[in-house]
């Protein structure tokens, strides 16, 4: 496929075809990431599901973050159903900032959000910039060492390729194909070069990687002939080929949990813990996760460090 620049939305340029609902989403979190924009590096409020305090988390809350009254997240902007500004909106929607304002709720503070590529939260966490993230991070042994987790939903990894699969890709044969996937995902530090590895063992060619500051750029990507393939979170790339009739999803695999991420110098993990434990077993998170159709990522056990 010929591939051409056209402007999307906000002066925002990018390369290849605009696809009907794929490239407004791709338009609405292009317009959510970029300051030209005039959408404001931080926002608060993004649903109206709302929770009242839960007493014993706010009890657990340690001194300074009760008196500011506001619990700030860094929160990164990946792709629908995760997290993304709706087309016309500076208000974030999706799974993240929803269980976020859920959080804040059970907490009794206000949510005050701010918007950091995927890649960028962990630094930022460790250097005491931002007390906790919500960004489907998966509670893995390496972040372990730098945060606490505490578990909020559970989703699972897939491969996306063109549609009809006219290369018969699949997860075994990736060797020499080019693979994109979220820059600092769980898919690119953990599965991927594993893959490659074997790759390697076998004398085939490597698998070149491709990577992203969000999940829909990839899949852009995909629809449009630059990438032979997609490896990242299933609910995005379910979302994406419900919308997109140039792709197709592969068997969802290696379900686990992703998890609220904490600092561990806030002292925030017991009142985050009690709070989403709460969560989890009100209505308002049932009747989230089924508005976004992702019952199946429902959880029951907000469990601290899950990495199994």
């Amino acid at each position: 496929m010929k591939v051409r620049h056209t402007t999307v939305g906000c002066g925002v340029r990018r390369r290849g075809v605009q696809r009907g609902a794929l490239a407004t989403l791709v338009t609405a979190v292009a317009c959510g990431l970029l300051a030209a924009c005039g959408v404001p590096a931080s926002t608060s409020g993004t649903s109206q599901l709302r929770l009242a305090p839960v007493k014993a988390a706010v009890a657990e809350l340690p001194a300074s973050i009760r008196k500011s009254g506001v619990l700030v997240t860094a929160m990164a902007l990946t792709a629908p159903p995760g997290s993304y500004f709706p087309l016309g909106s500076q208000t974030l929607a999706g799974l993240d900032p929803s269980v976020a304002q859920l959080l804040a709720d059970a907490l009794g503070l206000r949510l005050q959000m701010q918007n950091v590529s995927f890649d960028a939260i962990i630094p930022g966490m460790a250097a005491g910039r931002y007390p906790i993230t919500v960004s489907e991070m998966s509670p893995e042994p390496a972040r372990e060492k730098v945060l606490d987790f505490v578990d909020y939903a559970q989703t699972g990894d897939a491969l996306a390729v063109p549609k009809g699969n006219p290369n018969h890709i699949n997860i075994n044969n990736l060797c020499g194909l080019t693979v994109g996937a979220l820059a600092g995902g769980y898919q690119i530090t953990e599965v991927l070069p594993a893959i490659n590895k074997k790759c390697i063992e076998d004398r085939k060619p490597a698998i070149q990687f491709k990577l992203y500051p969000d999940e829909n750029s990839p899949i852009l990507a995909l629809s449009s002939s630059r990438i032979d393939a997609v490896y990242e979170d299933s609910p995005v790339l379910d979302y994406a080929a419900a919308r997109d009739p140039d792709i197709e999803v592969q068997a969802n695999r290696n379900y686990g949990p992703v998890a609220v991420g904490i600092g561990k110098s806030t002292g925030l993990l017991p009142a985050i813990q009690t709070a989403m434990s709460a969560i989890i077993k009100s209505p308002q998170y049932h009747t989230l996760l089924n508005n976004l159709g992702l019952a199946s990522v429902t959880i029951t056990d907000a469990k601290v460090n899950d990495n199994g």
